[in-house]
Protein backbone atom coordinates (compact mmCIF):
# COMPACT_ATOMS: atom_id res chain seq x y z
CA UNK A 1 0.00 0.00 0.00
CA UNK A 2 1.18 3.38 -0.89
CA UNK A 3 1.38 6.37 1.20
CA UNK A 4 -0.69 8.78 -0.78
CA UNK A 5 -3.60 5.23 -0.66
CA UNK A 6 -2.72 5.48 3.35
CA UNK A 7 -3.52 9.10 3.03
CA UNK A 8 -6.57 8.79 1.17
CA UNK A 9 -7.87 6.27 3.95
CA UNK A 10 -7.12 8.25 6.67
CA UNK A 11 -8.57 11.72 5.62
CA UNK A 12 -11.79 9.80 4.94
CA UNK A 13 -11.85 8.24 8.22
CA UNK A 14 -11.63 11.66 9.78
CA UNK A 15 -14.36 13.16 8.12
CA UNK A 16 -11.94 15.62 6.55
CA UNK A 17 -13.69 15.44 3.05
CA UNK A 18 -15.94 14.06 1.03
CA UNK A 19 -14.12 13.60 -2.42
CA UNK A 20 -10.07 13.16 -2.03
CA UNK A 21 -8.06 14.66 -5.24
CA UNK A 22 -5.54 12.56 -7.20
CA UNK A 23 -2.92 15.53 -8.12
CA UNK A 24 -0.16 14.76 -10.63
CA UNK A 25 2.40 16.92 -8.52
CA UNK A 26 2.74 18.51 -5.33
CA UNK A 27 1.04 21.67 -4.21
CA UNK A 28 2.92 24.56 -4.44
CA UNK A 29 2.61 28.11 -2.70
CA UNK A 30 2.47 30.98 -5.29
CA UNK A 31 3.41 34.84 -4.46
CA UNK A 32 0.33 36.39 -2.32
CA UNK A 33 -1.77 38.41 -4.27
CA UNK A 34 -2.96 39.34 -1.02
CA UNK A 35 -2.35 39.45 3.15
CA UNK A 36 -5.71 37.65 3.53
CA UNK A 37 -5.54 35.32 0.50
CA UNK A 38 -2.81 32.28 -0.11
CA UNK A 39 -2.66 30.36 -3.75
CA UNK A 40 -1.60 26.60 -4.10
CA UNK A 41 -1.42 25.40 -7.35
CA UNK A 42 -0.19 21.74 -8.28
CA UNK A 43 -0.60 21.30 -12.41
CA UNK A 44 -3.61 22.77 -13.46
CA UNK A 45 -5.62 22.53 -10.17
CA UNK A 46 -5.47 25.62 -8.42
CA UNK A 47 -6.83 26.07 -4.63
CA UNK A 48 -7.46 29.40 -3.15
CA UNK A 49 -7.81 29.82 1.03
CA UNK A 50 -8.90 32.98 2.79
CA UNK A 51 -6.77 33.61 6.06
CA UNK A 52 -8.98 35.07 8.80
CA UNK A 53 -6.75 37.34 10.16
CA UNK A 54 -7.61 39.40 13.51
CA UNK A 55 -8.15 42.80 13.36
CA UNK A 56 -5.11 44.20 15.32
CA UNK A 57 -2.52 42.36 13.03
CA UNK A 58 -3.50 44.17 9.67
CA UNK A 59 -2.84 47.49 11.52
CA UNK A 60 0.27 45.93 13.56
CA UNK A 61 3.57 48.15 12.18
CA UNK A 62 6.79 47.54 13.61
CA UNK A 63 10.29 49.62 13.33
CA UNK A 64 12.71 48.24 11.61
CA UNK A 65 15.48 49.88 14.09
CA UNK A 66 15.31 50.21 17.92
CA UNK A 67 14.75 53.35 19.36
CA UNK A 68 17.07 56.11 20.22
CA UNK A 69 17.83 56.69 23.95
CA UNK A 70 16.28 60.11 23.64
CA UNK A 71 12.82 58.13 22.55
CA UNK A 72 12.86 56.05 25.12
CA UNK A 73 13.49 58.46 27.74
CA UNK A 74 10.61 60.60 26.13
CA UNK A 75 8.40 57.20 26.09
CA UNK A 76 9.60 56.59 29.80
CA UNK A 77 8.55 60.57 30.61
CA UNK A 78 5.77 60.20 29.20
CA UNK A 79 4.47 57.52 30.75
CA UNK A 80 4.96 59.20 34.51
CA UNK A 81 3.27 62.15 33.93
CA UNK A 82 0.42 59.98 32.64
CA UNK A 83 0.41 58.09 35.46
CA UNK A 84 0.42 61.21 37.77
CA UNK A 85 -2.37 62.23 35.75
CA UNK A 86 -4.61 59.14 36.46
CA UNK A 87 -3.07 59.50 40.23
CA UNK A 88 -4.36 63.29 40.24
CA UNK A 89 -7.70 62.60 39.02
CA UNK A 90 -8.11 59.13 40.91
CA UNK A 91 -7.11 61.71 44.62
CA UNK A 92 -9.59 64.42 43.17
CA UNK A 93 -12.99 61.34 42.36
CA UNK A 94 -11.71 59.93 45.90
CA UNK A 95 -12.68 63.71 47.56
CA UNK A 96 -15.44 64.25 45.90
CA UNK A 97 -16.47 60.54 46.85
CA UNK A 98 -15.26 61.56 50.41
CA UNK A 99 -17.51 65.12 50.27
CA UNK A 100 -20.70 64.16 48.73
CA UNK A 101 -21.81 62.40 52.56
CA UNK A 102 -21.28 66.27 53.65
CA UNK A 103 -22.90 67.92 50.86
CA UNK A 104 -26.32 65.66 51.54
CA UNK A 105 -25.94 66.21 55.32
CA UNK A 106 -26.01 70.08 54.96
CA UNK A 107 -28.62 70.20 52.22
CA UNK A 108 -30.95 67.73 54.73
CA UNK A 109 -30.04 70.42 57.37
CA UNK A 110 -31.04 73.40 55.39
CA UNK A 111 -34.33 71.94 54.46
CA UNK A 112 -35.11 71.20 58.48
CA UNK A 113 -33.79 74.78 58.82
CA UNK A 114 -36.35 76.59 56.33
CA UNK A 115 -38.86 73.76 57.58
CA UNK A 116 -38.79 75.28 61.30
CA UNK A 117 -38.27 79.30 60.48
CA UNK A 118 -42.08 79.50 61.22
CA UNK A 119 -42.12 77.67 64.14
CA UNK A 120 -39.07 79.61 65.35
CA UNK A 121 -40.45 82.99 64.79
CA UNK A 122 -43.78 81.88 66.94
CA UNK A 123 -41.71 80.68 69.63
CA UNK A 124 -39.90 83.96 69.37
CA UNK A 125 -43.10 86.23 69.11
CA UNK A 126 -44.24 84.21 72.53
CA UNK A 127 -41.02 84.94 73.82
CA UNK A 128 -40.96 88.93 73.04
CA UNK A 129 -44.54 89.06 74.52
CA UNK A 130 -44.13 88.43 78.10
CA UNK A 131 -41.01 91.01 77.85
CA UNK A 132 -42.41 93.46 76.12
CA UNK A 133 -45.44 93.25 78.95
CA UNK A 134 -42.11 93.15 81.44
CA UNK A 135 -40.92 96.27 80.08
CA UNK A 136 -43.91 98.27 79.79
CA UNK A 137 -44.64 97.18 83.92
CA UNK A 138 -41.15 98.20 84.67
CA UNK A 139 -39.67 100.66 82.57
CA UNK A 140 -42.52 103.24 82.24
CA UNK A 141 -41.48 106.88 82.07
CA UNK A 142 -43.77 107.86 84.48
CA UNK A 143 -44.07 111.67 83.12
CA UNK A 144 -46.67 112.58 85.76
CA UNK A 145 -44.02 111.90 88.19
CA UNK A 146 -41.64 113.31 86.76
CA UNK A 147 -43.55 116.56 86.33
CA UNK A 148 -44.48 116.34 89.90
CA UNK A 149 -40.65 116.36 90.90
CA UNK A 150 -39.30 119.25 89.02
CA UNK A 151 -42.30 121.74 89.86
CA UNK A 152 -41.44 121.29 93.39
CA UNK A 153 -38.18 123.00 92.61
CA UNK A 154 -39.53 125.37 90.12
CA UNK A 155 -39.69 129.03 91.22
CA UNK A 156 -42.92 130.89 91.18
CA UNK A 157 -41.86 132.91 88.49
CA UNK A 158 -41.61 130.16 86.20
CA UNK A 159 -44.52 128.90 84.01
CA UNK A 160 -44.29 125.15 82.52
CA UNK A 161 -45.96 125.59 78.61
CA UNK A 162 -45.39 123.08 77.08
CA UNK A 163 -44.39 118.78 78.64
CA UNK A 164 -43.73 115.96 76.07
CA UNK A 165 -41.33 112.99 76.39
CA UNK A 166 -38.38 111.97 74.23
CA UNK A 167 -37.93 107.82 74.63
CA UNK A 168 -37.85 106.34 78.01
CA UNK A 169 -35.76 108.33 80.00
CA UNK A 170 -36.18 111.95 78.69
CA UNK A 171 -38.65 114.62 79.32
CA UNK A 172 -38.81 117.87 77.31
CA UNK A 173 -40.40 120.97 79.29
CA UNK A 174 -40.92 124.24 78.10
CA UNK A 175 -41.12 126.83 80.34
CA UNK A 176 -41.24 130.66 80.35
CA UNK A 177 -40.19 132.99 82.93
CA UNK A 178 -39.79 136.41 83.55
CA UNK A 179 -36.84 136.31 85.32
CA UNK A 180 -33.32 135.42 83.60
CA UNK A 181 -31.50 134.49 87.17
CA UNK A 182 -34.43 132.16 88.07
CA UNK A 183 -33.26 129.95 85.06
CA UNK A 184 -30.22 128.90 86.40
CA UNK A 185 -31.37 128.42 89.49
CA UNK A 186 -33.94 126.44 88.40
CA UNK A 187 -31.74 124.21 86.18
CA UNK A 188 -28.84 123.49 89.04
CA UNK A 189 -31.90 122.23 91.33
CA UNK A 190 -32.85 119.87 88.13
CA UNK A 191 -29.25 118.77 88.09
CA UNK A 192 -29.14 117.90 91.59
CA UNK A 193 -32.38 115.80 91.41
CA UNK A 194 -30.95 114.00 88.37
CA UNK A 195 -27.73 113.54 91.10
CA UNK A 196 -29.95 111.90 93.50
CA UNK A 197 -31.41 108.89 90.88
Amino acid sequence: MTALTHAKRSLRAAGGSATVLDLAALPAAEPPSSDREITFRAGAFVSRCLRRLPPHSTCAIRPTSPPSAARVAANVLFLARRRRCVAALALLAAGELACSPSRLLAKTRLAQLNAQKTHRRKIIAAQNSPNRVDELATKRLLPFEMIFAINQKAPAAIQFQRVRTDGLNKLVVEAITGNAAEISLFKTALEAIAGRT
